[in-house]
């Protein structure tokens, strides 16, 4: 874990940003030039990065420990100077907000979520406020929930279930429990009527997805349903806000990068291959078959696993 994930991913954090460098991130953005600075890549290493200088700390991995804070500090910087607009709203990559259009992403909920920016930070109401503006679709406080991004394709628009979890949690942290309470009472609704099975998507009265609220795309889901599911219900017991392992750095921002990120990071001393940039795959893949296509966001599930396991939160369900 320590040489082939945490010191990888804490070597991908760019000097000319300080975030983590462009991949595919959580929807599959895949390459063939579809790379980007994604805030859910930052925010998700941020979350695992603290928790693998945690484990590093349990093992008498000082200089480790340091490495991965030091990487933090970075993160938090970066998301914070180079991923929100200009009315304090956290876009969803670096190069989508530099085009000036298209930039909101739900996916970006996880900075406040796992700590990256401050919940009491003004981004945090700034960006939940636009959010549910533009992609809540419900009765208020009521049934109905969000679809993801503001890219336009049937696939996007319709309702999400993982990330009306996902937003739910963040409502936990920021003391809203009315929207909160809507969202677990709506999906836990849908999932009764459905013999318990979470799904992927609920239909929003679109073209091919008529009848609201009927189920589509992958039924059950497991991480993006059940398991999203018991991380809400676990903010909704223990609703202190996550608090990240290291401040917002203080280093200079902007440094050029080397031509090549080889993901090995200079300063460590755990003696492993360098890995490589992918080469670009010319076949691409659908967002729908879950074929991972880039190396980094293969990193990031077992970078969560160590802040869930480093969380120790008593459970009162």
């Amino acid at each position: 874990m320590r040489s082939r994930v945490a010191d990888v991913l804490a070597a991908l954090v760019q000097d000319s940003t300080f975030l983590v460098a462009p991949d595919s991130s959580i929807w599959e953005r895949h390459w063939n030039g579809s790379e980007k600075n994604f805030t859910y890549t930052s925010a998700m290493a941020v979350a695992g990065l603290c928790g693998a200088a945690t484990l590093a700390d349990l093992m008498g991995e000082t200089q480790a420990a340091d490495r991965y804070r030091r990487a933090v500090s970075r993160l938090r910087r970066g998301i914070r100077e180079k991923l929100v607009d200009g009315q304090g709203v956290l876009a969803g990559s670096l190069q989508e907000l530099q085009q000036g259009s298209g930039y909101l992403d739900l996916a970006a909920v996880e900075a406040f979520n796992f700590g990256a920016i401050d919940i009491a930070d003004p981004i945090a109401l700034a960006s939940m406020t636009r959010w549910h503006s533009v992609f809540f679709d419900g009765v208020e406080n009521g049934n109905g929930g969000y679809f993801r991004n503001d890219d336009g394709d049937w696939y996007d628009e319709q309702e999400w279930c993982f990330v009306d979890l996902r937003m739910s949690t963040a409502y936990s942290y920021m003391g809203q429990t009315a929207r909160r309470d809507a969202l677990l009472n709506w999906v836990l609704a849908q999932s009764r009527e459905n013999r318990y099975l979470m799904g992927e998507l609920y239909c929003r009265n679109t073209v091919d997805c008529p009848q609201r609220g009927d189920y589509r795309g992958s039924v059950p889901m497991v991480g993006f349903g059940p398991g999203a599911y018991l991380l809400a219900l676990d903010a909704r017991a223990n609703p202190d806000p996550v608090q990240a392992c290291a401040p917002v750095s203080d280093d200079p921002i902007g440094l050029p990068d080397p031509d090549r990120t080889t993901g090995k990071d200079p300063d460590a001393d755990a003696g492993t291959d360098a890995t490589e940039t992918p080469k670009k795959d010319d076949s691409g893949c659908s967002c729908r078959t879950g074929r991972a296509s880039s190396k980094t966001s293969l990193l990031l599930p077992f970078l969560l696993t160590f802040s869930l396991l480093m969380r120790r939160r008593r459970r009162t369900f």
